[in-house]
């Protein structure tokens, strides 16, 4: 199967619409669970749906959307349409689109894509991960004062990070969270981040970070240190530069309540 030349395709295809679909007068609407959806987070989502069948008819998609089919399929394409719907549908152009591609719970392959800066990060199990077809490697920095970590978390997040933040500043690090954590993930891919935490349930966040992040020399696990399966509810996320994961863990043991 030719899954690089397919996530390239679609990747790019979901970039034109949240490119064309970004204005500061976006209609917006509340989720039941609270969060923001657009137009265009369901658009996206049914194209990935759309292509996933006509391309790979035996296997099953997950979008954060509700756009579903074969969930219990051997391989499972998981989607979040705009990762970072909360600046997008406020003008701030700093999202991605994410898919990633698990086999019985493990990702096998997975595209992070930037369609304002036109940063395509792409990985495939045993191949290295690329950023616009050009290998990458992640930060060799153990030190946090050289490099933030990205952060996300919300009042009803399944996972309280309570004093993660106030933890690690006082040691001299730097966080920065721009709302998007597929976004922060790819950082970690390529160097500019050396952790990225991420404390929700809903595994299209994270699967193609998971592959995409390993492939470039990183660790991903769940916010304990253990490993996971993508194909199902999961314990949040700590992707790392490999270096700084036994610290993180730490941190974030140290930081839950």
């Amino acid at each position: 199967m030719d899954y690089q030349n397919f996530c390239h395709k679609i990747a790019r295809k979901a970039g034109n619409i949240i490119r064309k679909n970004f204005s500061r007068e976006m209609k917006r609407e509340l989720k039941v669970d609270g969060t923001l959806l657009t137009a265009t987070d369901q658009e996206v989502s049914k194209l990935v749906l759309q292509e996933v069948m006509s391309h790979f008819p035996r296997h099953g998609v997950l979008s954060e959307e509700g756009d579903t089919t074969q969930l219990n399929s051997e391989y499972l394409w998981l989607c979040d349409p705009v990762d970072g719907t909360l600046p997008f549908a406020h003008g701030v152009p700093t999202c991605a689109f994410s898919l990633g591609l698990v086999r019985d719970g493990v990702p096998v392959a997975g595209v992070i894509y930037d369609p304002f800066i036109d940063r395509l990060y792409y990985a495939e199990k045993g191949t290295g991960a690329t950023l616009n077809g050009v290998r990458i490697h992640v930060s060799e920095d153990a030190d946090v004062l050289y490099r933030p970590i990205g952060c996300v978390y919300w009042r009803t997040a399944r996972f309280n990070l309570g004093t993660l933040d106030q933890k690690f500043t006082q040691q001299g690090g730097k966080i920065l969270a721009v709302g998007s954590t597929a976004y922060m993930g790819m950082l970690v891919a390529s160097g500019e981040f050396i952790a990225n935490v991420w404390p929700g349930e809903t595994p299209w966040d994270a699967a193609a970070m998971k592959i995409i992040v390993e492939e470039a020399g990183g660790k991903v696990t769940d916010l304990f240190g253990k490993d996971q399966r993508y194909d199902g509810k999961i314990r949040g996320i700590l992707v790392t530069n490999g270096v700084t994961h036994a610290y993180m863990t730490e941190l974030i043991r140290e930081s839950i309540s």
